[in-house]
């Protein structure tokens, strides 16, 4: 079969080789300064710095950076045994957890950043200050798309279960 059907066809393949090279990385625990810590540690720290005034629920962090939630709860309890990030309930619903991140995990994420900065983002950050803001939400439009084709896919599959 022939691929014709497929446009734009080098920057999708950027797309995918990109995907493979994050998927065979991102539990690797070699980012950061003296506490080591994974692309997705990195992001869950990231997802709660931004959103830590509105409480949001773990659930709700597991969707925005597209990850399930088994594997949410497992980062954020190893994360929490660092000491990078607290747990906590509310006072009137002691069913949702709620995450705040340490001072030290706000140590541990600042030297990551500003590694991060320096040798891959800076350049990144310089493509995308050429695009337009217009151009920029397209882009990430593509990639949303993109993210929840295949993240719905993985969670709509049913688990096998042995008898």
């Amino acid at each position: 079969m022939e691929t014709n059907w497929l446009r734009h066809k080098e920057l999708i393949h950027a797309i995918y080789k990109y995907a493979n090279a994050y998927a065979s990385i991102c539990f690797n625990e070699s980012l950061g300064g003296e506490i080591k810590m994974s692309s997705i540690d990195v992001q869950i720290i990231e997802q709660i710095l931004d959103h830590s005034e509105e409480h949001r629920n773990m659930k709700w962090y597991a969707e925005k950076i597209g990850i399930s939630t088994s594997t949410f709860t497992k980062r954020v309890n190893l994360l929490n045994k660092r000491g990078l990030v607290n747990k906590y309930h509310t006072s009137n619903n002691r069913k949702n957890v709620i995450l705040v991140v340490t001072e030290k995990g706000i140590l541990s994420y600042r030297e990551y950043a500003e590694k991060a900065e320096k040798m891959i983002f800076g350049k990144v950050f310089e493509l995308l200050d050429q695009f337009s803001q217009e151009d920029l939400k397209r882009l990430q439009e593509v990639f949303d798309i993109m993210s929840i084709a295949h993240f719905d896919d993985v969670l709509s599959r049913p688990t096998l279960i042995k008898i």
